[in-house]
Order: structure tokens, then sequence, then C-alpha cells
């Protein structure tokens, strides 16, 4: 048995965060597909507000912009980043063909962002299953029409292709996902449901909040927990307020988050920990046990006043274990950082347990 590896019992209550994930999932693709009809009634309610069918096109020598602008396009094969190409400074997703004719789908629009950064919220928070890229419904409107040569490669090997210019609405993917622009969201764009997600998170949490005391080994199973429930508030409560001061670094927290989810998704399902090694690496801890041997109590009075903050180090070694029990490569170091004897705070979130 040794020879095979280090191996623990993985209990059903260890996976229940799968189960909970396939909940969500069920929950808001319902509301996905409800509010995408809905939608589609709304705007359909107005005479002419959608093209009924979005191929063969219109043909740009005998229908005017001003036919169709505006007006609203279904686009069920909008491939992204696969049809991704770039003209004289623009961002395009092609969709059609020449026989068929040509949908430009301008990405870098605010409709664009709006609607792909809302998407990639519902992965981060409901569902990380569902692939970042691939082909789905596009619904956008028509502002205009060009001659653009849609192909990625730098070097042409076709001719322009007279289209469409399309502004992107909303991506919409059956059964999971409705991402829409919405200009007076704060974010640009909302998903079906993301309203109303702690509600429907909120009682599958385990752990809610981090206690004052919490323990440095506690804390690293409280992120592990953050991340296996999708609880992102609680994720960046356990890390050191100085590493998501700025844009940047709140991007690189999410950026590990995602990378967090897809290590529980793919490679590992439960963690535990080594107790912690705690250490001092700056100001003077009354303490400490040189400290106090070597010094006398006013010394230690005087020490006490002129050094600075006291920091304290903590470094809990976490072992990651698979579904089959298995433990998933070697132990991690997490370090972990608290001052004057606050409440403790990882400062290497991004090590993969």
């Amino acid at each position: 048995m040794a020879s095979k590896g280090e191996f623990m019992q993985i209990t059903q209550e260890m996976l229940t965060y799968r189960e909970n994930e396939k909940k969500l999932k069920e929950a808001f693709g319902a509301l996905a597909d409800k509010e995408w009809t809905s939608f589609l009634d709304r705007i359909g309610e107005k005479p002419d507000a959608i093209i009924p069918v979005a191929f063969p096109q219109p043909d740009s020598d005998r229908v005017s912009i001003l036919t169709l602008q505006d007006r609203y396009v279904l686009l069920d094969d909008f491939e992204y980043p696969t049809n991704q190409f770039f003209d004289l400074g623009r961002e395009f997703v092609w969709v059609g063909s020449g026989t068929k004719g040509y949908y430009y789908v301008e990405i870098g629009s605010a409709g664009w962002l709006g609607a792909y950064e809302a998407f990639k919220r519902y992965r981060r928070l409901v569902n990380r299953s569902l692939p970042e890229s691939g082909k789905w419904t596009l619904l956008g409107q028509i502002s205009g029409v060009d001659m653009i040569i849609p192909q990625a490669e730098k070097v042409k090997t076709i001719a322009g292709r007279w289209g469409w210019i399309v502004q992107p609405v909303a991506i919409y993917v059956p059964g999971h996902v409705f991402a829409m622009r919405d200009s007076g969201h704060p974010e640009g764009g909302s998903f079906a449901g993301e309203e109303q997600m702690e509600a429907v998170k909120g009682p599958m949490y385990t752990v809610r909040a981090i206690p004052e005391d919490v323990t440095p080994e506690r804390l690293v199973e409280i992120f592990s927990v953050a991340i296996k429930e999708k609880n992102y508030p609680l994720y960046l409560d356990c890390i050191l307020p100085d590493r998501r001061k700025t844009r940047n670094a709140e991007s690189l927290a999410r950026y590990h988050w995602d990378l967090h989810l897809e290590r529980f998704a793919e490679l590992y399902v439960h963690v535990t920990v080594d107790p912690a090694k705690v250490e001092v690496i700056r100001g003077y801890d009354e303490k400490g046990e040189w400290e106090n041997y070597f010094l006398d109590e006013a010394q230690r009075a005087t020490v006490g006043q002129i050094t600075e903050a006291l920091v304290e180090q903590a470094t809990v070694l976490s072992r990651a274990w698979d579904e089959r029990g298995r433990q998933y490569g070697s132990p991690k170091p997490h370090f972990l950082r608290r001052v004057d004897k606050g409440r403790w705070y990882i400062e290497n979130y991004e090590q993969p347990f």
C-alpha cells in the first residue's frame, strides 16, 4: 500500500460542492431560457424589429442601410474566437460565408464587452465547466454596411466582402446563460439571475465569514472551501489586503480564482493541512524565548517601544486529494501573515493546493 503513495477515504460530504454546482447550473439555466424568451418577446412587439431569417443575408446592393439600421438579427453560428479577425484597427467576428453573405459582429464595442464580461462572471461564479469560447447564439443590431476581408491571417488570400456591421446586444447558450449588455449596470452588462445569485447560492455555503481569531491552518481550509463553493467575496477576504489594493491586483486575483476553480474541477476535490510553523519576521515578540532569556524586564519594555510593528509569518503545508483518494502532487507551502496579533491573511494566494 505504501508503494502506491499517500491516500485517504473520500466521503460524499467532500464532494457536495460538485452536487451544488449541478443545482446551480440547472437553476440559472432555467432562468436564462426564461429571460431569453421574454426578452425576444418584448423586442418582437415592435413590427419588423427582428430580421426573421439571418441567412441568406440582405443584398447590400439592393437593400438600403436605412431599411435595416437598428433592426435586430439572431446569429446562431457565432463562433468566438475561431472567427475573430482585425480590420484597420477594428475587431470583428464574421458569421456567414461567401455564398450566404456575411455579418461582421464588432467585438471592440461596449456592447460586446458588457455582454461578454457578464458571460465570464457567470462562468466564474456559477458554471466553470462552460467553455470560455465556442459556438453561441448572438443577438445584435445592424449599424452599417462595409467591405471587409474576413480573414485573421496577416497575408490576405481572399478579396473583400460586403457585409452588415452588427453591434452585439446579448449572448445566449441554451440551458446555461443569457448575458446581455446594460449601459446602466456598473459592469456594463449582466447575466440572467445575477441580481439574485447570492440568495440562490447562500444556503449552499458552509462557511460565510472568517473569525478574527482564525488559526493559520483553519484559514487555509476556509480558502479551499471558498473556492470549492464559488464564494468569491470569502476568497478575497482570505487574501492579504496589500495584495488586492489596485485594479491590476484585483484582475490578478480573478485570474488565479479561475485557475483554482479549474483545479478543483479537474485535479483534486479535497484539501488537508499540516500544523503551521510560525515565526517573527519583524518587530519584537514579548513572548519570544530568546528575548525573554537575554533581556531583563526594563530592556524588554524599551525594546517594545522602539521596534517596528510585530509581523509574524506562518507556513502551512497543504495536501490535495483527488476523488479516488490519492494524493495529488506534493505538499504545497502557503505563507500567511499577520500584524500586531491581528487576523491572519494568506500572502501567496496563487499557490495551488
